[in-house]
């Protein structure tokens, strides 16, 4: 995946702190959080133990490229490849606002386009969680 970072700085999306908090409550489990804003996505960037997640983790999401397989970018962390999965069913699922992306292990690699079809195929419209 080829990743481009528009501009060097920490987003000033207002629900950071909040999303902190959340994260630290799964406690030992390893994940990203994410949140929409505006046409944007917030992203804690890297997969991490949800209580090492901290404000200077979060970049701005600004654009997915499926065909190029590019994400663009804004903050000082170059953002995991996971979270273009992540920007896939935000952008296909317009009713959720936020989400928590565990995994099993810290260091993983997917193709974001193929996990997103099976993660969206899986999510009923009464149901907001999907596990692998």
């Amino acid at each position: 995946m080829r990743v481009v970072k528009l501009w060097d700085e920490r987003s000033n999306f207002p629900l950071i702190p909040e999303l902190v908090a959340l994260a630290h409550s799964f406690k030992d489990k390893v994940g990203i959080v994410n949140a929409r804003y505006g046409k944007r996505m917030v992203s804690s960037a890297v997969p991490l133990n949800m209580k090492e997640i901290s404000k200077d983790l979060f970049v701005e999401i600004v654009d997915y490229d499926i065909p190029n397989n590019t994400m663009l970018y804004i903050g000082k962390i170059e953002p995991h490849e996971i979270v273009a999965l992540d920007w896939i069913v935000m952008r296909a699922r317009e009713d959720v606002n936020f989400m928590i992306h565990l995994v099993k292990e810290i260091s993983i690699s997917i193709d974001p386009f193929e996990e997103a079809k099976e993660v969206l195929g899986s999510i009923k419209s009464e149901g907001l969680f999907y596990e692998d």
